[in-house]
């Protein structure tokens, strides 16, 4: 089994998606879009936040995506081209077995979105959870396709894209700057589960019942399984002795992915004290090494700069 356990990196809150609104119909009245945007906004925020620890960046919407596949990131994540249309013959490998070893909390009124659902807080479930759930993901698979495969197989009719794979420097236009593009080189994919402890004293068969009701009416109820855990199988399952209610999808879906190269971005060289702060020449794109730490610092700090604009 391979371990994903390289050094962090960020790049994952320019990636985002939208919650397609048949997830979200069934379970009462919608909140307003703004409050989904800013639950999105969030929840993007702690994933960003987890898969720095494994040196990946996180897909908010599971689409399909796959190793070739290219992403605008300037677009907010915009689909710019898939493996079949950029890189035609590339060779999808089998997936390998892996591990996200950690889990990482949520606020439960946002732990729906780890389920492929708006919010589980817009559901009345009488106050039986407690404010914080964790999430961690089970039965992950990598897939992967080297830097020469992409080079071996890019078309030459995605200029664009050729240009990043051949490591081009690419020139800024003041009003036309080139595009900021992901090729996935490493695809991981999982199946989702959130644990939510129960308030001293309830049923918790009688909360599993309720919730599992609700998500009934959700459209994808049936790929979730709910089970109640006493103190002993939580204490088993790595939940701390809690009761509470685990929430288990049986959908193996796309959950991060690693750019296979990376742009650094170069200055023009200016002289003297009065010529002003050095503005971008062009973007230098190069191989992403994962265990390079030039390579996630480069990819940090262009993460940083176009989170915070």
């Amino acid at each position: 089994m391979r371990k994903l356990a390289l050094a962090g990196l960020g790049f994952g809150a320019l990636l985002c998606g939208a919650v397609s609104d048949s997830h979200v119909s069934a379970m009462g009245k919608m909140p307003p879009p703004d409050a989904v945007a800013q639950q999105l906004a969030e929840y993007r925020g702690v994933l960003v936040a987890y898969f720095k620890a494994f040196n990946l960046l996180p897909i908010v919407f599971p689409a399909g995506q796959k190793p070739g596949d290219v992403f605008d990131m300037r677009q907010k994540g915009v689909l710019k081209s898939t493996a079949e249309e950029c890189f035609p013959g590339l060779v999808q490998p089998a997936p390998v077995p892996s591990a996200l070893a950690y889990t990482f909390q949520l606020d439960s009124s946002k732990a729906g979105f780890a389920l492929g659902l708006a919010t589980i807080g817009s559901v009345d479930i009488g106050g039986d959870f407690e404010q914080m759930a964790t999430v961690s993901f089970t039965d992950v698979k990598v897939v992967s396709v080297s830097q020469q495969s992409l080079s071996t197989y890019v078309s030459n009719s995605c200029k664009e894209v050729a240009a990043v794979v051949a490591q081009s420097e690419v020139p800024f236009q003041p009003a036309s700057p080139p595009p900021l593009l992901a090729v996935i080189g490493t695809l991981v994919s999982a199946k989702r589960q959130i644990f939510i402890g129960t308030k001293q004293n309830l049923d918790v068969k009688a909360s599993v019942d309720k919730l599992s009701t609700v998500l009934a009416t959700t459209g994808v109820g049936a790929t979730l399984k709910v089970t109640g855990l006493d103190p002993s199988l939580s204490v088993a399952l790595g939940f701390g002795g809690k009761r509470g209610v685990l929430v288990q999808s049986d959908q193996e879906l796309p959950v991060a992915f690693m750019p296979a190269f990376i742009p650094e971005i170069l200055f023009s060289t200016v002289q003297g004290d009065n010529s002003g702060p050095a503005k971008p020449r062009s973007l230098a794109w190069q191989s992403f090494d994962p265990a390079a730490p030039k390579s996630t610092q480069v990819l940090n700090s262009l993460v940083d700069a176009v989170a915070n604009k």
